[in-house]
């Protein structure tokens, strides 16, 4: 996870009432989302292989 996006949503939420986050959630969101796929990708690999395997 980032750090800078990570401490700016945990300062927004804790001294002003959650405005402004929506930049680093999206931010973080899209880390999950580039991650999610990174994994997928890894594991369609992984039983191709295994597959190629037997």
């Amino acid at each position: 996870m980032p750090p800078g996006a990570t401490g700016t949503l945990l300062r927004n939420l804790t001294f002003f009432d959650g405005h402004a986050i929506g930049l680093s959630v999206s931010v973080l969101l899209g880390y999950v989302i580039f991650g999610l796929i990174l994994f997928t990708i890894g594991k369609k690999s992984v039983a191709i292989a295994d597959v190629k395997a037997n």
